[in-house]
């Protein structure tokens, strides 16, 4: 209620009542959670006997690559910095991360990748061995087919 002494310093058409305000109290918003990234279970790849070593564009690795997982985000490799190809040996650490533009936080996790080389493949060879017997007794050996 507005007293009397209030109305006489302000007109009474601006002043019809007073309205009171409590004050707004708002919760804290929780803090941004960083993406929480899950790599693929290590693994061993082989590349072909005498070859250079593992091709990035190799499916396998691909696939393996392609199965990490992340809460948010884009995931990304530092694969790239092993060469291409990547040379037999190991175990190469892989560090999969993923950046959430949302919030400007990236979070990580490791595998790890091991390059071998398959090895050299025993091949039969088909061998045929002719024998006659010439006159006298004397034997005569042709390899040819």
């Amino acid at each position: 209620m507005i007293s009397n002494a209030a109305r006489q310093l302000a007109p009474t058409s601006y002043i019809d009542s007073v309205l009171l305000l409590s004050p707004l109290v708002l919760g804290s918003a929780p803090a941004p959670e960083p993406p929480v990234v899950t790599a693929p279970d290590d693994i061993t790849i082989n590349f072909a006997y005498g070859g250079p070593g593992l091709s990035q564009a190799n499916q396998e690795l691909i696939d393996w690559l392609d199965s990490a997982t992340a809460t948010s985000g884009v995931i990304t490799t530092d694969v790239a910095d092993l060469g291409n190809p990547i040379p037999a040996g190991g175990p190469y650490v892989v560090t999969f991360t993923s950046n959430d533009s949302g919030t400007g936080l990236s979070g990580q996790d490791t595998a790890n990748l091991t390059v071998e080389e398959l090895p050299a493949e025993t091949v039969a060879v088909n061998t045929h061995i002719k024998v006659s017997t010439l006159s006298g007794g004397a034997r005569k050996r042709d390899n040819s087919r």
